[in-house]
């Protein structure tokens, strides 16, 4: 009986490391995740694209894409041209690494059970595209299903292992390459651009007003790997949790918006910068 104990805690340790140099070779990405069989929903339905556009967009997705990096949501990778980011949308949250992570045997067999349900982030992203196309640097979504719209397209991923996916069959969207607004603010402090780090505090607050007094509310405000700039434009890169509401905001509301989503940047800009902390109170103290 102990030699079957060893035995069986030997081939555990062994698939539990195997699990983990997976997962570090991959980054967590697996093709399986981002392959679905959703059926097409008019509610995701966005307006076609003119002809000359849907050429730009199929010429633009020609090119091959290395893997980015991966969210709760989506899987990104980056064109060969540096500039275009291919997000798919993530269908599936089991992985070794978050099963480990939970405590208890019903949510170990919740998590191997249980497939992700991306709907509600089409409906984010598709928000996102119709209303904040300028905001989120879209150009392009594709929810529901085509036939014979796109070629193939090469996907490689972190360990360099290439995987050709059928875009006709997928969901996903097409956005500009983004800076991260905290790696912004790091390169200026590193440069002693103090002045220009101000600056890039004041045009996220300004921006998040904007989408607040557009009825815009982010349900996850990680602004640290949401947002990030475009130029010295602000745009939210990751728009999965976003929801719109009709009713016009009141400037108190629109004040804890602006707090909800600014709260970790005050945080991290405090243990990272305290030079700049006085002025990411100041932007919080403005009236609206």
């Amino acid at each position: 009986m102990k030699k079957i104990m060893i035995r069986i805690a030997l081939f555990a340790a062994c698939f539990i490391g195997l699990g983990f140099f997976c997962e570090s070779q991959t980054k967590g990405f697996r093709l399986q995740e981002i392959l679905s069989d959703i059926p097409n929903n008019p509610a995701w339905d966005v307006d076609p694209l003119s002809i000359e556009q849907q050429r730009e967009v199929v010429d633009n997705l020609s090119q091959k894409f290395r893997y980015l990096g991966s969210g709760n949501q989506s899987h990104a990778f980056l064109g060969e041209d540096g500039k275009t980011v291919l997000k798919f949308f993530r269908h599936n949250d089991l992985s070794l690494m978050k099963i480990l992570k939970k405590f208890s045997p019903e949510k170990w067999l919740w998590h191997l059970t249980t497939k992700f349900d991306p709907r509600g982030v089409f409906d984010s992203c598709r928000l996102a595209y119709v209303d904040l196309q300028d905001q989120t640097a879209i150009s392009y979504l594709h929810i529901n299903k085509t036939r014979n719209l796109f070629k193939p397209v090469v996907l490689v991923d972190h360990s360099g292992v290439s995987h050709t996916v059928e875009l006709d069959q997928m969901e996903f969207m097409v956005q500009d390459y983004c800076q991260l607004a905290t790696g912004r603010i790091a390169a200026q402090m590193k440069s002693k651009d103090v002045e220009g780090a101000k600056a890039t505090i004041q045009a996220l607050f300004a921006a998040i007003e904007d989408w607040s007094k557009r009825g815009v509310h982010i349900e996850n405000p990680a602004l640290k790997r949401n947002i990030g700039f475009c130029g010295d434009k602000v745009i939210m890169f990751d728009v999965g949790s976003l929801r719109k509401d009709t009713s016009e905001m009141t400037p108190e509301q629109i004040k804890r918006e602006v707090k909800h989503v600014t709260r970790a940047l005050g945080r991290w800009i405090g243990k990272k910068y305290p030079e700049l902390h006085s002025c990411f109170e100041q932007e919080l103290a403005k009236e609206i």
